[in-house]
């Protein structure tokens, strides 16, 4: 691309066979297929982790902080630097986090966010979305710190955690904060 940017071609089983093809003649990478998405719950509260020396895990509720955690989520996902309104339609428009039910956090050093979570409850059933860490906040803690809190946050008394899980890092992430597979 001219910006020399990373990109991603969606193609619909069966239907864009021709466009999938040429993509791959074109050098694209093909994605292996999903072998099964876990599905994790919890109704354990995990135990609090210690936020690492130099990192602030914020609630963000103002359009500036959602449009920050959609720059943080655009970032995690290859899309650093992308105008908002397509990052709104690639990923999620910042009028959802607005709901009551949804709390949005990111993870700081100083000014510079390093990590993104979304949580949200609903009748009695709370999941985690988005939970980004950018490049720079890889092996920083900000992200397990961030991971905990917002399920901490987001388990008020007699609540379950349920989530897909979506790559094959992330079993073993919930595995180890007490959540089973169903």
């Amino acid at each position: 691309s001219p910006l020399r940017r990373g990109f991603v071609v969606w193609c619909r089983e069966g239907r864009d066979d021709d466009l999938k093809a040429a993509c791959i003649n074109a050098g694209f990478w093909p994605r292996p297929p999903e072998t099964g998405i876990a599905c994790i719950a919890t109704t354990e509260v995990p135990p609090a982790q210690a936020v690492p020396d130099g990192i602030e895990i914020r609630e963000v509720d103002d359009d500036a902080g959602h449009r920050e955690f959609l720059r943080v989520v655009g970032a995690g996902y290859s899309l650093e630097g992308a105008p908002d309104q397509l990052l709104e339609k690639l990923l999620f428009s910042l009028a959802s986090l607005t709901s009551e039910q949804v709390r949005v956090y990111v993870a700081y050093r100083g000014q510079t966010p390093l990590s993104g979570a979304m949580t949200y409850l609903f009748a009695h059933n709370t999941g985690i979305e988005w939970t980004v860490t950018v490049s720079e906040g890889r092996a920083s803690g900000a992200g397990a710190a961030l991971g905990a809190h917002s399920v901490r946050q987001a388990l008020p008394g007699g609540a379950t955690h349920r989530s897909a899980v979506h790559s094959a890092e992330g079993p073993p992430v919930w595995l180890s904060r007490a959540c089973r597979r169903v």
